[in-house]
């Protein structure tokens, strides 16, 4: 799908220059540099980068989360599936009864049950075809209704959890099915944020879980050793803590990320947040956390094993009705773009984001698409810009800025040097670069266009020159090596 683009105007327009990215498919660079003698203006920050200065690797890959109307949309519009792989998107998440439990009745006494495919099947291919893998979360607890969403017949205890045996020979149906399509499903999580049963204050209650887990994991496993299981409460700390000493070996570590359950909280807060909560920090009385680099060497330490971390949820802001209406304007964008930043300097191995395509004006709009029209919001495009033009693998090289008010981030990908630019401020910011040089390809995000018009900016500009941001911006430069 072509991206709408703008371009800035400058001084000079040199129809003779045209430099074309690697990795933006159809986006075109429009033919525009600067001229010289601009008057810089605003912040005066540096950014030097140091091409040759190899710190890391990435581990990062992309992904997000379907649900409610999303996860038809994205299995019946081809439109949807497009942008999901021209962002390199490689994680998809669902919950197993989101389309109609494919288990219509269970019945207890057998132990099996009256099952239909095809609403899954079409589902499970497609995520295939866009070069992703899916992670199927099995048990939604629903603290409204106090219990596990389970097929009709299947009977919950006091707990509101099914049998663990029952459970476990629920999901070895859904492996051996998968087996016998040729589906090669690997991910898998047992109980969406089984902390909602509050087992940090009800120390049997976190019992009861690491068992049922157990239990379940155990039968999983035994019907394929190969796929990969673990929770989404997997960094909180006193889960982690029980679980070190009571819990059956993990195969990931998993967390979820919003940054608020309130729409008042401040720009300034939640980009703060954006890179330290649950990230670097303890998390809060609500959900008391390790720090994810923590929470690794913790199961190193005890386990003998360094497991990779997955961010299976991440947004601004939890609430719904009303969802907060940043979540689509350039603040959830500059929100979106921090969080990966730090995931890929903590060594994050995948983030995904809650949703893919929300419904415009409801309580269900999370989404970096607009789910009526299939038309981006900023946020897509944010991540599209990293994930498009990253790989695990890639080579993270030295990135500093001078300011707190701007981040950077270098990377180098197909012999392409990206420098990915995120200005946390809302007041116009003066960046010279050092360690460029020549032209350079410009992508940028802000707030010139209004976000029902989202758009990528595209400009050819010198490496010498000053580069203004007005307010909000998520940016990537590139130039070949």
């Amino acid at each position: 799908m072509k991206y709408k683009f703008a371009q800035t105007a400058f001084l000079l327009i040199l129809s003779n220059i045209s430099l074309t990215p690697v990795s933006f498919g159809s986006l075109q660079s429009s033919h525009v540099v600067t001229a010289g003698g601009l008057i810089s203006y605003g912040q005066q920050t540096y950014v030097t980068v140091d091409s040759t200065s190899v710190t890391s690797v990435n581990a990062l890959s992309l992904g997000f989360q379907l649900d409610g109307y999303d996860i038809r949309r994205f299995r019946d519009r081809s439109v949807l599936r497009e942008l999901a792989r021209d962002a390199n998107f490689k994680l998809v998440r669902f919950f197993h009864h989101r389309l109609g439990d494919p288990c219509s009745s269970w019945n207890e006494a057998t132990q099996d049950g009256t099952w239909n495919w095809n609403q899954i099947d079409p589902l499970v291919e497609r995520i295939f075809e866009i070069g992703a893998e899916p992670l199927i979360c099995f048990g939604y607890y629903s603290p409204s209704t106090g219990h596990v969403s389970v097929p009709r017949g299947m009977a919950t205890d006091n707990d509101g959890l099914p049998q663990p045996e029952t459970w476990g020979n629920y999901c070895v149906e859904w492996l051996r099915h998968f087996k016998a399509k040729g589906y090669p499903v690997r991910f898998f999580e047992i109980i969406n944020e089984p902390y909602q049963l509050y087992f940090w204050k009800t120390p049997s209650k976190l019992e009861r879980y690491v068992d049922f887990w157990n239990t379940v994991a155990r039968a999983m496993r035994a019907e394929n050793p190969n796929i990969f299981i673990s929770a989404d409460c997997t960094t909180v700390r006193h889960a982690l803590d029980y679980w070190i000493d009571d819990g059956d070996d993990l195969d990931f570590l998993g967390f979820h990320k919003y940054d608020s359950g309130r729409t008042t909280l401040s720009d300034t807060e939640l980009l703060l947040r954006a890179e330290t909560y649950l990230l670097t920090d303890y998390g809060d009385n609500e959900y008391p956390s390790y720090p994810i680099n923590e929470a690794r060497e913790e199961w190193q330490a005890d386990r003998g094993k360094t497991l990779p971390i997955v961010l299976g949820e991440s947004n601004i802001c939890w609430r719904y009705n009303p969802t907060d209406p940043r979540i689509q304007q350039m603040l959830g964008a500059v929100w979106a773009a921090l969080v990966i930043r730090t995931g890929i300097l903590l060594d994050l191995d995948y983030a995904l984001y809650w949703n893919l395509a929300g419904k415009s004006g409801t309580g269900e709009d999370f989404g970096m698409i607009n789910g009526d029209n299939n038309e981006p919001y900023y946020t897509y495009y944010a991540l599209h810009m990293i994930g498009s033009n990253l790989d695990v693998g890639d080579q993270l090289v030295e990135a500093t800025s001078s300011s707190d008010d701007i981040r950077a981030l270098a990377w180098i990908h197909n012999e392409e040097l990206n420098v990915l630019l995120i200005c946390k401020v809302d007041t116009t910011q003066t960046i010279n670069l050092h360690g460029l040089t020549g032209q350079l390809n410009l992508f940028k995000i802000d707030n010139n266009l209004p976000f029902t018009e989202a758009a990528v900016q595209t400009e050819v500009i010198n490496a010498k020159e000053p580069l203004i941001m007005n307010g909000y911006t998520v940016a990537l430069l590139q130039v070949s090596l």
